[in-house]
C-alpha cells in the first residue's frame, strides 16, 4: 500500500489527494478501470506505446490497473504485477491513506469464475467493514471496469448491469460501501445514492452535490478516457436515480479524501474544466474534536436561522394581525358615525364618536343637504 495520506480515481483518470495538515493536493495513485490500450501485445493498438505515455506517471505513484471486457488477461497480468489472488485471478484489495479499495473483474463475474470471486469479496469487505480495521480506513470503495447503474446504452446498462447489481449490490450495502467506480461507457454519468433502483427515502430529484450519511453507494461511471467517445442517444432517458451524465468530449475522475469524514469527487474535461463535483460526508464514532466542533457550530448555525425565520413569521403575524383590527375599528368607527348622522341617534351606542363629534357632523350634512 501507499503512503500517501488518502487517494482514488476513476475511468483511467489520476486522483489527487490532500494531506490532514492542508498542504495542497498531492497525486496519491492513479485507478486504471480496464480496456487499457486494447490488446497491450499488439503494436497496431499502441499497447507499447501507451507503456511509455503512462512510464513518468506510473513510475512515480501507484498505478493500479484491473482488466476489462476487451484485455487479454494473460497480457494484462504480464504488463501490470497486481497483488492479486493468483494467476488468473485479478482481483484485490489495497490500502492508502484513509481508504481501503476494493478492486474488481467484473468480466469473471460473468463466467465460471464468479462464484470464486463473490467468496473472495464477501471476506474481504466483512474484513474491511469491521473494527478496527475500520477505524483506520474508514473509507470503502469499490471499482469494477462493468458500471452497476448507468442509461446512456444498451445492453450495457440494461441486463448487463442488472444481472451485476444481483451478485454484488447487497454485498455494498451489507458492508457499508462508500462508492462504486467504473468505466466500460465511454461517457460520464452519476447517480444519487442508491439500493435496488431506490433513492435514499429522504434524497429527492435534484442536484445534490453533498450527500451526508447517504443510506447507499454512489455509483459513477468514469469511462470518458476512453475512446471512440459515445455520443448521447437522447432516446435513452436517465434514469430515475441519475444525478447528472455527460457525454461526448473526454475526461477523468478526481478523488481527494481530505480527511476520516470528508470525501470530495471531481470529473474534468480533457482541458481541465469540472465537468461535476460531489461530496460524502460521513459521521465516524472516531472522528476528531475538529469534525464535532464544526457539526456543533452547524447545528448552531441552522438553529440561529430557524429562530430568526420563526421570530420575523411571528413578527409578521402579529403586525397583520394589529394592521387587522385598526382597519376592523375605523370601518366600524366610520359605519357607526354615517348611522348617527342619517338617524339622528346619539353615537356613544356605537361606542366610536361622542355626542359632540355626531351632532357636529350631523349640522355639517343638514347644510350640506344630506337628509
Amino acid at each position: 500500500a501507499a503512503s500517501s495520506p488518502s487517494a482514488g480515481g476513476g475511468g483511467g483518470g489520476a486522483s489527487q489527494t490532500s494531506s490532514p495538515t492542508g498542504s495542497p493536493p498531492a497525486l496519491g495513485a492513479a485507478l486504471h478501470l480496464g480496456d487499457i490500450a486494447g490488446s497491450l501485445t499488439d503494436e497496431a493498438l499502441g499497447g507499447d506505446g501507451f507503456i511509455a505515455v503512462i512510464q513518468p506517471l506510473a513510475s512515480r505513484v501507484p498505478y493500479m490497473a484491473l482488466p476489462g471486457d476487451r484485455d487479454a488477461l494473460e497480457e494484462n497480468e504480464g504488463f501490470f504485477a497486481m497483488p492479486s489472488a493468483g494467476p488468473g485471478k485479478p482481483w484485490y484489495a489495497f490500502d492508502i491513506g484513509a481508504a481501503r479499495i476494493v478492486m474488481l473483474c467484473t468480466t469473471c463475474l460473468l463466467d465460471r469464475r464468479g462464484d470464486l470471486q463473490l467468496s473472495w469479496l464477501r471476506k474481504e469487505l466483512a474484513w474491511s467493514a469491521a473494527s478496527p480495521q475500520r477505524e483506520a480506513r474508514p473509507w470503502l470503495l469499490v471499482a469494477g471496469h462493468r458500471p452497476l447503474y448507468c442509461s446512456m446504452e444498451q445492453p450495457t446498462c440494461g441486463r448487463e448491469a442488472t444481472k451485476l447489481r444481483e451478485v454484488l449490490e447487497p454485498l455494498l450495502l451489507e458492508f457499508g460501501v462508500d462508492l462504486y467506480l467504473s468505466a466500460h461507457v465511454h461517457a460520464y454519468e452519476r447517480t444519487y445514492p442508491v439500493f435496488n433502483n431506490t433513492l435514499c427515502p429522504y434524497q429527492h430529484r435534484k442536484l445534490i452535490r453533498i450527500f451526508r450519511r447517504p443510506c447507499a453507494p454512489v455509483h459513477v461511471v468514469g469511462g470518458d478516457a476512453g475512446g471512440p467517445l459515445l455520443r448521447l442517444d437522447e432516446g435513452l432517458p436517465p434514469g430515475s436515480w441519475t444525478a447528472l451524465r455527460h457525454a461526448g468530449t473526454g475526461g477523468y475522475g478526481d478523488l481527494t479524501i481530505h480527511n476520516a469524514t470528508h470525501l470530495q469527487y471531481q470529473h474534468l474535461d480533457a482541458s481541465g474544466v469540472v465537468i461535476d463535483e460531489f461530496w460524502l460526508r460521513q459521521p465516524r464514532a472516531s472522528a476528531d474534536v475538529g469534525d464535532g466542533q464544526e457539526n456543533f457550530l452547524e447545528a448552531v448555525a441552522w438553529l440561529a436561522f430557524a429562530s430568526g425565520v420563526a421570530g420575523g413569521s411571528l413578527a409578521f403575524v402579529k403586525w397583520v394581525h394589529a394592521d387587522g383590527i385598526h382597519r376592523r375599528d375605523d370601518a366600524r368607527r366610520e359605519l357607526g358615525t354615517e348611522l348617527a348622522v342619517l338617524t339622528g341617534a346619539p353615537t356613544k351606542m356605537f361606542g366610536y364618536a361622542s355626542p359632540s363629534e355626531a351632532q357636529g357632523l350631523a349640522s355639517s350634512s343638514s347644510r350640506d343637504g344630506l337628509h
